[in-house]
Formats: C-alpha cells, structure tokens, sequence
C-alpha cells in the first residue's frame, strides 16, 4: 500500500508536478528535420486477457499471422501462452520474445494497478518455466523480454540478463521515463516509441500532462498528419541524442477484438494499422526489423 500511495505522489503527470513539466518542456528543445531512414518493429504483446476469452489469442495468431510475418515483427508473449498456443510454433519470420509468465507484476507496485509485485525468487521460477515451455515447443529460446505493464526495476534486469536476454523492451515511457535507449550492462534497453514533449488535457478542471506513446490506442483512429508529426518530433529527438532513427509500436492481440469496456478496441484496428504500415513505407524509407536486430543497429 506504501509503495503504491508513493507512485501517486511522485507521478510527474499529475497538476502538482506542473511547475516541473513546464521547464521540462521548456529546456526540451528540438530542431525538427525529416528523416531520411527509419527502422521501424512493429511489437504485439500476446496475452491472456480476463475481459475477453482466452481463445482469442489463437485466433488472432491464425488470422493475422500473414501480416505479422511479412513485416518482421516482435511477439512478446507469456510463457503461459507458449505451453498453451498451438499457432505459435506455425511462425517462421517473428521473433518471439518473453513477456513475463501470466502478466505479473515485475516491478514496483503502482496506484493504478491493483496487483502486488512478485519476489526475486517467483521472477526466476517463472523465468524457468517459461524457458521450458519454449524448449518442448520446440520455439527458439527467447533474447527479448517486455515486463507485464511496462514496468520493471533493476532486479529484474539483473535476473534477465542471467538467463541471457539481451534486450529489454520494458520502459515505461508512457510516464516518460528512459524515453531512449542505451546500454544497462549486457542488456540493451529498447522503449516503446513516445513523444518527449507532453501534451495536456484537463481533468476535473486540472492540468495532466501526458506523454503520446506509439501505441495501437493512441493511434487506432489512423491519421497521416498526426502520425507525420509524431515521426518527425521522435526521429529529430532520437538524432540530437545520436542515435539511429527508429520507431518501435506497440499493440496487444485483443485490441484486434471487440470490448465492450475498452471501446478502441476493435477488428477495424488491423485496417488502421495495415493503413498507417502502408503510408510509412510510401513516404519514408522504412526497414521493418524485429526488435533483437534493432538492438544491434541502433546506435550510431
């Protein structure tokens, strides 16, 4: 409960932070260019979600295993869905990446999440189980982790890293944190793609700042200005940083699917993503690439 009143205080979003957001915003100054090349990794993390039934995940597996193949994507998925898929072993081209065992939590615990993290001893557990699963899938060992959530810490960097992954795609860049990525001992740490300059909106009449992540929900309603614009700040951000203009999107399989309770959430969201693929690859000189080989050409 302590931890969880602390990442209430101290989440920068909030109006009290706001003094501190403005000069942030300020001093992040950013010469915009258009960028000649961009890597782009299209991530999906695959999971077992309570609001919808489990069987989507194989259907969203099968229907859309043509598209994920053909640009190169990264599937993080649980390891409780690697035992229990059989769509899974069908791909050739994706990377399969871990994303926890059933979507723990591997970090600290947050206001928003009603779930307690798990010990340093359940983390290595898991981590064996899910390695098994792997094994007698017969699916190629995963160098690929996404914390459940986003949200991880420094134990469980240093417990990846033993059972030899060498990416980590877990920050939680939605509250604009590690925002770029650099080198955590053996590990090379990969965001999500966000805006570095927050945008606001007013809640109960109260400045939140937040932070537009490159995300299936920010961007289902597919539009080319908004997506431009986004490209050109991220890219210019990631050059004055020296490193290699990239962009790495997030979905997860049940955005794909009718819910009721996550009104986004639809199988028009494949149309949009199909739409938005097509107009980065015609106005920009895109390379599609999982998220491993990303790690090995992203700095300059």
């Amino acid at each position: 409960m302590i931890e969880r009143i602390k990442s209430f205080l101290f989440d920068k979003r909030f109006p009290h932070f706001l003094p501190y957001i403005l000069i942030k915003k300020h001093l992040t100054k950013i010469k915009l260019k258009e960028p000649k090349k961009i890597l782009l990794s299209l991530t999906f993390d695959v999971e077992f979600n309570p609001i919808i039934e489990d069987k989507h995940v194989e259907i969203f597996l099968k229907r859309y295993k043509n598209f994920l193949e053909k640009n190169n994507s990264t599937l993080f998925v649980c390891g409780k869905v690697v035992k229990e898929s059989k769509e899974l072993q069908k791909f050739k081209r994706c990377e399969i990446g871990l994303h926890g065992y059933a979507h723990e939590l591997w970090g600290k615990e947050k206001w928003w999440i009603n779930k307690k993290p798990i010990d340093k001893k359940t983390k290595i557990e898991l981590l064996k189980l899910s390695m098994k699963n792997f094994k007698e899938k017969k699916i190629k060992r995963p160098v690929s982790f996404r914390a459940p959530y986003m949200i991880s810490n420094l134990e469980t960097l240093k417990i990846i890293e033993n059972f030899g992954f060498a990416v980590d795609s877990s920050a939680s860049t939605y509250l604009n944190e590690d925002n770029l990525p650099y080198k955590h001992s053996k590990i090379i740490r990969i965001p999500v793609s966000v805006k570095p300059i927050p945008e606001f909106k007013k809640i109960f009449f109260l400045p939140f700042a937040f932070y537009k992540i490159f995300n299936m929900q920010n961007f289902c309603k597919f539009n080319e200005k908004e997506v431009a614009d986004f490209i050109r700040v991220v890219t210019s951000f990631q050059e004055a940083n020296k490193i290699k203009p990239h962009l790495v999107f997030l979905a997860h399989s049940y955005e794909f699917f009718n819910i009721s309770k996550l009104k986004y959430c639809s199988p028009k969201n494949y149309e949009s993503l199909r739409k938005m693929v097509k107009f980065l690859k015609k106005n920009y000189e895109i390379e599609m690439v999982r998220i491993k080989d990303l790690a090995k050409r992203i700095f300059i």
